[in-house]
């Protein structure tokens, strides 16, 4: 493999390894920006419908404003943000499927999901491009890409 085909792959290790080490102080480090961007972010996810699948799912920020009777698949880079939205889930009784994915290249069948929903993403995958084809791929035709 050349060293221009590796790049993403070790951009992906490093935000991965970036979101693990960081996850213990992240809601901390984003608390300002939370209280900015809590109503763009409740805008956004009122369009939730069905089976949403949410992207870069953190530590769970976005649980308590998803619309009732939603079906969440929640992925991310980082296990051990992964580990933190779930016992957040436990805490508020919220239920989700769990899969440490990437993304850029998404282990779902296309035409799974009606929804997708990823707040703040963007910056942390290493191709801009290939993110919303995937996401574009696993929703089902004409079902809201919130990218």
């Amino acid at each position: 493999m050349n060293e221009e085909a590796q790049q993403p792959d070790r951009e992906r290790n490093a935000a991965r390894k970036r979101y693990n080490r960081i996850v213990r102080f992240y809601n901390l480090l984003e608390l300002l920006d939370e209280r900015r961007f809590r109503p763009w972010r409740t805008k956004l996810l009122a369009r939730s419908a069905g089976r949403v699948l949410e992207v870069g799912v953190g530590t769970g920020k976005n649980f308590p404003i998803y619309p009732a009777g939603v079906a969440v698949t929640a992925i991310d880079v980082a296990e051990n943000m992964l580990a933190a939205a779930r016992k957040k889930a436990g805490r508020q009784g919220f239920f989700a499927e769990w899969t440490r994915a990437d993304v850029q290249n998404l282990p779902f069948r296309g035409d799974t999901f009606d929804t997708t929903a990823a707040t703040f993403v963007c910056c942390s995958v290493p191709d801009p491009l290939r993110g919303p084809r995937e996401l574009r791929r696993v929703i089902k035709p004409r079902g809201p890409l919130a990218w």
